[in-house]
C-alpha cells in the first residue's frame, strides 16, 4: 500500500480549524449552488500558535489562490452569479464512526447545492480502519448532501495514504460521480508551500501552484459534467 509519509507526520490539527462550520454566500439570482466538503486544505482559519494567519485554504497565499475560489471563479465565468457553501468536516474525520454526528452538517445539507466537491480524506483516524471500515462511512456521509440530480466531484487525498485513497474511488463509483486525482501532486515540494511557513505541518499543505493544481483537476471533471 502506497502511503506518502507526509499523511501521516502532519501536525496541524483537525480540531477547532474553524470557529463556524460554514461559510455561506446565496442570492435570488444565483444560477448554481456549490458546497465544498473539506479540511484544512479547503478552509482553515488563523491559527498564529503555528504562523498561518489568513482565513482560507491552508496554505495558499491569499484567499483568491486557493482552490475553492479558483474553482468559484471558472463557475462564476460559465454560469453567471453562484451560491456557495464552505464547510470545514475535519472533525467528521476524525470521528467518522460515531452515530448522530450527521446533524451538525444539517445546514450545509439544507443549502441544497446542485454541485457537491467533496476534498478531504488526509485527517482520517488510521487506527480506526480495522474496526470500522471507511468505505460504508464515506459513502453515508456523502448521500447525506446529495440527491439523485446533484453533481458531485470527489477527489483523492493530497498527501497518498492507499486505504483512504481507494475508499475515495470506491464511493465514487458506488453513487457514480466524477473522480479527481491528485494524490501525486503531494510528492512534489513545488507544489507545497516549502520555505514559507516555519510550521512543517503548514508548509506540507499545497502553496499557490498546488492549489492552482488541485482546482485545474477538479474543473476539468466539472466540464463534464454538463
Amino acid at each position: 500500500m502506497k502511503i506518502n509519509d507526509m499523511i501521516l507526520k502532519n501536525d496541524v490539527k483537525a480540531e477547532n480549524q474553524t470557529s463556524e462550520k460554514f461559510k455561506i454566500y446565496e442570492s435570488e439570482n444565483c444560477k448554481k449552488r456549490v458546497l465544498f466538503l473539506g479540511n484544512s486544505i479547503t478552509l482553515h482559519e488563523k491559527a498564529p500558535h503555528i504562523g498561518w494567519n489568513r482565513n482560507c485554504g491552508m496554505a495558499a497565499s491569499c484567499e483568491e489562490k486557493d482552490y475553492v475560489h479558483i474553482v468559484l471563479r471558472y463557475l462564476r465565468e460559465k454560469y453567471g452569479e453562484i451560491g456557495y457553501c464552505i464547510a470545514n468536516v475535519a472533525e467528521w474525520e476524525r470521528n467518522y464512526w460515531e452515530e448522530d454526528r450527521m446533524q451538525q452538517w444539517k445546514e450545509a445539507r439544507d443549502f441544497r447545492a446542485d454541485i457537491v466537491v467533496l476534498r478531504l480524506g488526509e485527517n482520517i483516524r488510521k487506527d480506526r480502519f480495522e474496526e470500522y471500515p471507511l468505505q460504508g462511512y464515506l459513502r453515508e456521509f456523502i448521500k447525506y448532501f446529495i440527491t439523485d440530480e446533484t453533481k458531485v466531484v470527489i477527489t483523492d487525498t493530497f498527501w497518498e495514504h492507499g486505504y483512504i485513497c481507494d475508499s475515495l474511488k470506491a464511493v465514487a463509483k458506488e453513487i457514480n460521480a466524477e473522480l479527481v486525482s491528485i494524490s501525486d501532486l503531494g510528492y512534489k515540494d513545488e507544489n507545497k508551500a516549502v520555505g514559507l511557513f516555519e510550521h512543517a505541518g503548514v508548509a506540507g499543505h499545497p502553496g499557490d501552484l498546488g492549489m492552482e493544481r488541485i482546482a485545474e483537476r477538479i474543473i476539468d471533471r466539472l466540464e463534464e459534467l454538463d
